[in-house]
């Protein structure tokens, strides 16, 4: 998933060059540990009950305690369960109470998904092991298990080249499929099956969540533009006077953002009526944080009245911000309620370094100051020692 985000930051920047315009982001039926069901070779899947003694995190109890989340990620997915006990370790030691994990992607799914064998991984299909189903057993017992899907889906874009969403400058996007294509598109229904597959039978999941969905440089395509002149009366898209789309003209972000909306209630209802959760990913505007995520077609309050969490990335490291930037940035989120959203701190940095130990305890301290308690580190593989000892100093509490 990390090689799939770095194309896209890599797309994005170049594209807000060309555009020289401010760039503003970061950038089963139901299985039981003792059943045996086969992949579609018909080798069997394996499932590791483990036996632990920490409660998990509750609904009810995710509303009044302050979520200290990890989102793992292997460095060999097809060997997760080698490499998963170490992980467990360290995340129950920092008293981690909600695990984010991999569902995969539409394309590419790290679980048994029989509706859809042509879209399960090789990972899961060569190992035997539906990843999805044994990891939420395992962190299941101690944690809230979030199951993530990425947007981003390259095989099935190079299936279809139609679909690839179209950037303000005319060039398709080989990774992220057009506005029209999900909320109305074969690739939308394959998404809302996903799911509602996973919310219907995977019964240690607690709640789903998307990630990699953000349309400000890309969805500017023939679909896209007739439904915007039909929502908004206009003939054409907002222009700068150089004749190139006006990107951040606010119509554009209210136009996507209710269409954007609609659908995601149809994800959030499919989660709600196997009572799991629904939680969105969504980028930070640094320079504008006003905005509300209206520029990315996700209009924070708006997307509030449809998904139950928001996940801000408040990646300050990739953004050559200080880590106190996250305090002015969580003061301004804490108006939508302190209890919807989610601070993201994700440990990339510029030129592919990590984010140090030392400015992640600042980045901590930021979001709790800014009066956003609740976190979510990003991916566990660039985790050091140094890193999850930080994580133990500022989550684990004495029993």
């Amino acid at each position: 998933m990390q090689v799939f985000s770095k194309i896209r930051g890599a797309l994005l920047l170049a594209a807000a060059v060309a555009l020289a315009t401010p760039l503003l982001i970061p950038q089963l039926a139901q299985a039981s540990p003792t059943s045996t069901p086969s992949t579609p070779d018909g080798y069997p899947f394996i499932f590791l009950p483990i036996i632990t003694t920490n409660p998990p995190l509750t609904a009810d109890a995710a509303q009044s305690t302050p979520i200290r989340a990890v989102r793992v990620q292997y460095n060999n997915y097809q060997n997760s369960q080698a490499e998963a006990p170490a992980i467990e370790a360290s995340l129950r030691a920092a008293q981690v109470n909600l695990v984010a994990l991999s569902a995969g992607r539409v394309e590419w799914a790290y679980l048994n998904w029989r509706d859809h064998p042509e879209f399960v991984s090789s990972s899961v299909k060569d190992s035997g092991v539906d990843i999805l189903a044994a990891d939420s057993t395992r962190y299941g017992q101690f944690a809230h298990i979030n199951a993530v899907i990425d947007v981003l889906s390259p095989n099935y874009i190079a299936a279809h080249p139609g679909t690839a969403a179209i950037n303000a400058l005319g060039q398709p996007n080989p990774n992220l499929v057009g506005t029209m294509e999900l909320v109305n598109g074969n690739y939308g229904k394959y998404l809302l099956q996903m799911v509602e597959y996973i919310a219907a039978n995977y019964p240690k999941v607690d709640s789903i969540s998307l990630t990699e969905l953000s349309y400000r440089l890309d969805g500017y395509g023939p679909a896209e533009l007739a439904s915007y002149q039909a929502a908004t009366g206009r003939a054409d898209w907002p222009r700068l006077s150089n004749g190139q789309i006006n990107i951040d003209d606010p119509s554009i972000g209210t136009w996507r953002s209710n269409l954007l909306g609609a659908y995601l209630a149809k994800l959030a209802d499919a989660c709600h009526a196997h009572g799991k959760a629904f939680y969105l990913d969504v980028p930070l505007s640094w320079s504008h944080p006003e905005t509300g995520g209206n520029e990315f077609g996700l209009n924070y309050a708006l997307m509030l009245q449809h998904v139950d969490k928001l996940v801000v990335w408040g990646y300050y490291y990739l953004e050559n911000q200080p880590p106190e930037a996250l305090a002015t940035a969580a003061a301004y989120l804490a108006r939508y309620g302190s209890d919807k959203i989610i601070m993201s701190i994700g440990l990339w940095g510029p030129n592919n370094s990590t984010l140090p130990a030392d400015l992640l305890a600042r980045g901590i301290q930021a979001s709790i100051q800014g009066g956003l308690p609740s976190l979510w580190i990003t991916p566990s593989i660039y985790l050091s020692a140094a890193g999850w000892a930080t994580l133990d100093q500022a989550w684990a509490a004495p029993n």
